[in-house]
């Protein structure tokens, strides 16, 4: 299952467009899921602060809880009008330093061809003092998807 990371405006200027932001996000996550992806869905956030209004929430620890996610995802997915949204702008500069392929569109998603090697889930499997792996060139035969600098690239 591919992890999408959707981005897209959240603020705005009065109450009905952040809800419409939030309402445009959730769709699109819901219809990937409905595809086989496995998206964050960043218009979920509220959800902290509705089930814990007086929490003691920054802004800063949801732009780093998001970034989080998006630094291990296998792609970024656009929705609304993120070309004024600041941090999807910032979202979108932060996938492409780390080599994480960013889309406009869920047809041009869908025609990307991911390349999916055992290297992809090393830091899943890793070995453990109760059992040995092999190196992981031997599975992947020197395949190497992601860039040098890509979290996953890590060796």
């Amino acid at each position: 299952m591919k992890r999408i990371y959707v981005a897209g405006p959240y603020s705005a200027g009065n109450v009905l467009d952040v809800l419409r932001n939030i309402g445009r996000g959730e769709a699109v996550c819901a219809e990937l899921f409905e595809r086989g992806y496995a998206p964050f869905c960043p218009w979920h956030d509220k959800q902290y602060v509705t089930s814990n209004p007086n929490g003691a929430y920054t802004v800063e620890q949801f732009y780093e809880y998001s970034l989080a996610w998006l630094e291990v995802s296998d792609a970024v997915l656009l929705v609304g009008d993120w070309t004024t949204s600041k941090g999807t702008l910032a979202e979108v500069a932060r996938a492409k330093e780390i080599g994480i392929p960013v889309f406009e569109s869920l047809s041009e998603l869908e025609r990307f061809e991911f390349k999916t090697s055992i290297q992809t889930f090393a830091h899943v499997a890793r070995p453990s003092s109760e059992n040995t792996f092999p190196p992981i060139d031997v599975y992947t035969e020197n395949c190497h998807p992601y860039p040098e600098d890509h979290p996953y690239s890590e060796e």
